[in-house]
């Protein structure tokens, strides 16, 4: 949607977020700041917001901080003002606090009126919670629309809180929906491996239906044709990459 409608995008993963003061790696909160100061308006999609339930001490950092972004502010710690060392931080230049307060002003100014932050999750508990209700077994039933208030039971307070009613549902992908998508993954493939893709896919679409598996079914599939195709190649690693990639 962001793409059609020419708007800048930038995303992260909750599972692979990089809070600050983390001692590898760059602060993922730092590099969205960086973003938002060089760009006029965008989308920020956060995924796996599901993740955020545990209570270790990097989850809790990391709730703060996506709790903060969905609040239109940033800490100071965001805040990488070019050409600052961690010990001009301690002196008082007062060139370089006017400029941190002025980026941390324009950030929180096109957060709050400029951009539009996306969440996402699974909240698959919901679905297992069902299932066990229902019962382990094949019955169409079990692949119904969940009511929205089962699902919203197992959303933490901090997050409803923060996208209010604004909250859309996906129902689970049906055959149709796989087989839709398998037809579309098959055309970016090259020619001669789009019959072993489809066979493979085909024959995974129905646990992906039974286990809810959704888009990640694709990613395994394409991950055993890559097994077997380089299998298949021998020793010539190489040539293999060159079929998969089509190059």
């Amino acid at each position: 949607m962001a793409r059609e409608a020419g708007v800048p995008f930038w995303e992260a993963n909750v599972a692979s977020w990089i809070v600050l003061g983390a001692r590898n790696g760059n602060a993922t909160l730092s590099s969205l700041v960086k973003w938002i100061a060089n760009t006029k308006n965008g989308v920020i999609f956060l995924d796996e917001l599901d993740k955020l339930t545990g209570m270790n001490e990097w989850t809790n950092a990391i709730r703060l901080e996506i709790h903060d972004l969905a609040d239109g502010r940033v800490p100071d710690g965001a805040i990488d003002v070019p050409g600052t060392t961690q010990l001009e931080e301690m002196t008082e230049d007062n060139d370089k606090i006017v400029r941190k307060a002025l980026i941390k002003l324009d950030v929180e100014n096109k957060l709050k009126n400029s951009f539009l932050v996306v969440g996402a999750g699974a909240w698959q508990i919901s679905w297992a919670e069902r299932q066990q209700q229902i019962g382990f077994h094949n019955d169409p039933s079990v692949h119904e629309r969940i009511d929205r208030q089962q699902i919203l039971k197992f959303i933490t307070p901090e997050i409803l809180q923060r996208f209010r009613s604004e909250i859309l549902f996906l129902d689970p992908m049906t055959e149709s929906d796989y087989l839709a998508v398998m037809s579309a993954e098959i055309l970016r493939l090259p020619v001669d491996l789009r019959l072993r893709f489809a066979t493979l896919a085909v024959k995974e679409i129905p646990s992906a239906i039974e286990q809810g598996l959704g888009m990640r079914i694709f990613e395994e599939v394409y991950t055993q044709l890559c097994v077997e195709e380089i299998r298949r190649s021998g020793d010539n690693h190489e040539a293999a990459i060159k079929r998969l990639t089509g190059l």
